[in-house]
């Protein structure tokens, strides 16, 4: 089996009603979120 590749989760900042739940979940497990936006500015990274 080849190396793992990082999970990496991208939500929209507009249109997303769990953006909360997602940043608990992935901050539990490690994985990084990104939150675009319609101009496809980052707005948060954790």
């Amino acid at each position: 089996m080849g190396p793992q590749l990082p999970i990496i989760i991208y939500i929209d900042a507009d249109a997303c009603p769990v953006k909360q739940e997602v940043y608990r979940v992935a901050e539990r497990h490690g994985v990084k979120v990104v939150v675009v936006s319609n101009n496809s500015n980052v707005s948060r990274l954790c």
